[in-house]
């Protein structure tokens, strides 16, 4: 254990310390009040463990698992094609990683196949994101091959309608709440994508779009994740398949299959935020569970906890003042502020007028700065008042908060936008298999393709288009809000379609043959 800790670090402690849950029958001494469990503080209520405390893995999997069962579970049907992952012989401790993972399969009620899914490195090269043969790629073929039984069973097990990854309780008080990895299901989605240009390459358009149109329902699946880290491989493999999606129409000359990719964009829902950061909420609170419980560990939960170091660093004396203020306050108090903190920011995500969310996202953050700045200025004395000590865990709670809203609502624009690209790109398609040519202007794709032409979700106008012989530019630039510095402003230019991205992947490969 390192024996300096930064302030950040150790304030960051103090946000996850002080919310801690020792429940009705826990108590640190006669001047510490007892956590009442409620709504407000314990955020859930059952099932009570048999120290009359919340049991949190218990309340998490009833509460994100709600009419899931073995056999409508998605989440069930891959882990148990999947195997045990190969990634799991390079840990510290392999035996014990193993067992782990098979706690997880036991919670799904499955047990993983005898083969494991391999990581996919074939994704790296470009060749495999466009239609290709067995004779041009043979090692590559071959490796699909040797995983075609698991990649089948991928298929099938995402046509379950439902989604849930149960959670296993640690011994880890930093994160008490353990969720398998998403490696896994990654790698699924990278083989289904080349596999599927690997059938179109072969001249087999449906088993092309089967594989795709997998990737494509595993995103709609997985947007029920309920963690940040979940909700963001979310949003990556939605990027993944809308590109693959793209990518197949532009070769596709079936109009059942141009259809049908269609009518799979088109209704693909919105990502929600009404469950995300449930399990981080839950697990927040777990942590602090755990440490109310035994306040000695703090320290051990500073080592455990990522942060970014700062310049300034605790003394020893200033650390004894924040155990000091985490002993003496109030529990409820505290986790009362968490828990508002928490609604206020789901509430700003839920908010659909951008300018409007962002200007809240904004206020939000700024009272997050000023928290901060407090907490910067000064440590509660040894001696303060525990309201006082109480006050200044609550402002921890402010100042540490979690990932700014207007960032979030970043990446799910994004994800809409390269959706409705990836809209407007299959109605050209179909365009051009009824005309002949790709229209001059995307007017001509509504009402006949498209009930109404998608817009630029960043300014509302429309979004740039250019037809040429058998390729098309289609893209979005800029932002609606002029005072987004050029970095923002840059990324959301980079929203182009696939067929100018294959342009450029063409000629960087040009230049380096000459």
């Amino acid at each position: 254990m390192a024996s300096r800790f930064s302030l950040v670090t150790c304030v960051t402690c103090v946000a996850v310390l002080v919310c801690a849950c020792g429940g009705p029958s826990v108590q640190q001494s006669q001047s510490t009040p007892t956590l009442t469990i409620s709504e407000k503080t314990t955020f859930v209520t059952a099932p009570l463990s048999a120290d009359g405390t919340v049991d949190f893995v218990a309340a998490y999997n009833e509460l994100a698992g709600a009419g899931v069962t073995r056999e409508n579970n998605a989440a069930a049907g891959l882990f148990e094609a999947f195997g045990i992952p190969e990634y799991l012989s390079n840990a510290p401790d392999p035996e014990a990683a193993k067992a782990e993972y098979l706690r997880f399969t036991a919670l799904l009620g499955v047990q993983p196949a005898d083969t494991s899914l391999p990581y996919c490195f074939l994704d790296s090269d470009p060749k495999h994101h466009m239609p290709w043969r067995q004779a041009d790629l043979p090692e590559a073929a071959r490796q699909l091959e040797e995983i075609q039984s698991m990649l089948d069973a991928g298929v099938a097990a995402l046509q379950r309608p439902e989604w849930f990854l149960p959670c296993a309780p640690t011994d880890n008080p930093a994160s008490p709440l353990a969720l398998p990895s998403h490696i896994q299901i990654r790698a699924l989605c990278k083989f289904l994508g080349i596999r599927g240009m690997y059938h179109m390459g072969e001249g087999d358009a449906q088993a092309a779009w089967r594989d795709i149109r997998a990737t494509a329902r595993m995103v709609t699946l997985t947007q029920r994740e309920t963690t940040l880290i979940g909700w963001l491989v979310s949003l990556a493999g939605a990027s993944r398949a809308d590109a693959s999606i793209q990518r197949l129409a532009w070769h596709v000359s079936d109009r059942a299959i141009l259809e049908d990719m269609l009518a799979e964009v088109a209704n693909r829902p919105a990502f929600p935020v009404d469950r995300m950061f449930l399990g981080d909420r839950i697990n927040a609170i777990a942590v602090l569970h755990a440490i109310w419980q035994s306040p000695e560990k703090w320290e051990e939960l500073c080592e455990g906890l990522s942060i970014e170091e700062p310049d300034r660093e605790l003394s020893k004396s200033e650390k004894k003042r924040v155990t000091a203020a985490i002993r003496a306050a109030d529990p409820n108090v505290v986790l009362r502020e968490y828990n508002r903190l928490a609604d206020e920011y789901t509430a700003i995500l839920q908010i659909n007028d951008r300018k409007a969310m962002i200007a809240a996202s904004d206020m939000h953050q700024k009272r997050r700065a000023e928290a901060a700045n407090r907490l910067l200025k000064q440590l509660p004395s040894r001696n303060a008042s525990p309201e006082t000590k109480t006050q200044w865990c609550a402002d921890v709670m402010s100042a540490t908060w979690s990932v700014p809203a207007k960032k979030l609502r970043e990446f799910t624009d994004r994800a809409e936008q390269i959706r409705r690209i990836t809209l407007v790109a299959v109605a050209l398609e179909l365009h051009k298999l009824d005309h002949g040519a790709y229209p001059d202007t995307l007017d001509a794709l509504s009402p006949a393709i498209l009930p109404a032409v998608p817009t630029n979700l960043f300014t509302g106008l429309p979004m740039i288009y250019r037809a040429y012989d058998n390729t098309y530019d289609l893209y979005c630039t800029g932002t609606a809000d002029e005072e987004e510095d050029e970095v923002a402003r840059q990324r959301y230019r980079t929203l182009i379609s696939e067929t100018m991205r294959l342009r450029a992947e063409a000629a960087k490969a040009e230049e380096k043959t000459e």
